[in-house]
């Protein structure tokens, strides 16, 4: 839905910190632990202290809870816990708002499939890294700066810090044209439309 997900300029970033966001259920196929040791890095390492980054999203059984404790551990052990949030789930008529109030999208997805999550953010005007091999014709363009190998850490973090260390002019070119790629193939009209001409077709040919 490109009316409700947009690049809505009410909404004012973090003055403070920068915002990296995730967004999808908690569990392992969703690798989020190694968006937990690219902050470790970040943070401890390169002494990165500006950065906040926050994760969305609930376990989708309770027999994957372990999941959530396993990330929640590695977050007390290399003390991030005022550097990464989990903020649990949040209901759909209010998820844009963490779209439109972030500086940058990751998705360490390894399910192979277009992530609705990444979408929304595009479509926010927010540039997204990911690894998930789903976009690599979307965003083959950008394939240079915007992906990278599922687990490869090092990777992500010279993509993380390059993007914010761009210009604002060619931050919002970027996010300009990734809202457009969205607009332009996965809007929810277009896609309606879609599947009448594919009623339509299957109709007419009986």
């Amino acid at each position: 839905d490109i009316e409700k997900f947009n690049p809505n300029a009410k909404f004012k970033v973090n003055e403070t910190k920068r915002i990296i966001l995730s967004v999808g259920r908690l569990s392992p196929i969703k690798n989020y632990e190694t968006l937990i040791e690219v902050a470790n890095i970040l943070v401890n390492y390169m002494d990165i202290k500006d950065l906040e980054f926050r994760i969305i999203g609930d376990i989708p059984f309770e027999s994957q809870r372990g999941y959530l404790v396993f990330l929640k551990d590695m977050v007390k052990e290399f003390k991030l816990e005022d550097y990464l949030k989990f903020i649990g789930p949040v209901i759909y008529r209010e998820i844009h708002n963490y779209y439109q109030n972030c500086d940058l999208f990751i998705s360490t997805s390894n399910t192979g499939s277009l992530d609705k999550s990444t979408l929304e953010a595009m479509a926010c005007g927010k540039i997204v890294l990911t690894s998930n091999e789903a976009f690599s014709d979307l965003l083959k363009d950008y394939s240079h700066i915007l992906l990278f190998d599922k687990n490869d850490v090092d990777s992500l973090v010279e993509k993380i810090i390059y993007i914010l260390d761009m210009n604002a002019k060619d931050r919002d070119n970027l996010a300009g044209n990734l809202r457009g790629i969205v607009v332009k193939n996965h809007n929810l009209n277009g896609f309606v439309d879609k599947i009448l001409t594919v009623i339509k077709d299957a109709i007419d040919s009986k």
